[in-house]
């Protein structure tokens, strides 16, 4: 027997909460196509646009099972309070027999009541949420490098000439991304770092923050975003020359941390994402 749940704003329906699954959630079908095709000028058909993907609209329906009228009241204000639209993105996870798919968007509201049945227990809801962000994501991954693991100094014999290029040593870690699209990744700084830079290493690209971070100041990269944030302020100004905030490339990935001074770390989170 399959298990389904979803979560959003803290509250899950679906096995062994209130809220009983009426309709499947359409997971696994492809967002809305942006076609945007325009009519053959002389001749059938039309001439194709770029296909790129748009919203992925969820309807979520669930019969709410109380003991009570009381109850069933009280679960139906939980819901609408759990969907209520707003303009902060949220996550919406859903569990099928323990797998994790997460969508990025907003509620939009439940429409309530659609058949009460006070005499059973129950009563109908439909909730609704845009995944803004088309990409179907896995569970929150996360991944740490620690400079202050990389030993300093020279290492016997030293074949001369030596050259010393001013930084303190590297660091590594994989970030796998298991879906079919490239998706963002937040990597948080935590001082003592000089000007630190992270650097995809497949792709040669790199974000380099031009500040110094005391013992336990943070800097925060945002490739959703595409800026750094300190303070949790956009700050676009400190992004050095030539730095591209990327994203993680569909399949293996290596993100590389270097800085001027500092044994800091990086700790980054990210999702796998496909279509």
């Amino acid at each position: 027997m399959t298990t389904l749940t979803a979560t959003i704003r803290g509250l899950t329906i679906g096995a062994g909460t209130p809220y009983r699954f009426t309709a499947w959630p359409d997971v696994f079908s492809t967002a809305e196509i942006r076609d945007d095709d325009d009519p053959m000028p002389h001749d059938d058909g039309v001439i194709p646009g770029p296909d790129r993907l748009g919203a992925k609209r969820f309807t979520l329906e669930v019969d709410i099972q109380g003991t009570s009228p009381t109850d069933a009241k009280q679960f139906a204000k939980a819901l609408a309070t759990a969907f209520a639209p707003a303009h902060e993105m949220e996550w919406l996870t859903i569990n099928i027999d323990g797998e994790e798919f997460a969508y990025r968007g907003r509620c939009r509201g439940v429409i309530a009541g659609l058949n009460r049945r006070f005499l059973s227990g129950t009563v109908a809801e439909r909730c609704r949420f845009v995944a803004t962000d088309p990409l179907r994501y896995g569970p929150e991954q996360a991944a740490s490098i620690d400079l202050s693991d990389i030993g300093a100094g020279f290492v016997l014999p030293v074949i001369l000439p030596a050259i010393i290029d001013g930084t303190t040593g590297a660091g590594e870690a994989s970030v796998p991304n298991d879906g079919d699209h490239s998706v963002p990744f937040l990597a948080t700084l935590t001082g003592p770092l000089g000007n630190p830079r992270l650097t995809h290493v497949e792709t040669g690209q790199f974000v380099r923050v031009l500040t110094t971070l005391g013992a336990g100041e943070t800097a925060v990269i945002d490739s959703r975003l595409g800026t750094v944030l300190l303070g949790g302020v956009a700050r676009p100004d400190l992004l050095g020359a030539g730095s591209t905030v990327f994203r993680l490339l569909p399949g293996p990935n290596t993100l590389r941390l270097t800085a001027d001074t500092g044994t800091g770390t990086a700790s980054i989170t990210w999702r796998s994402g496909s279509a």
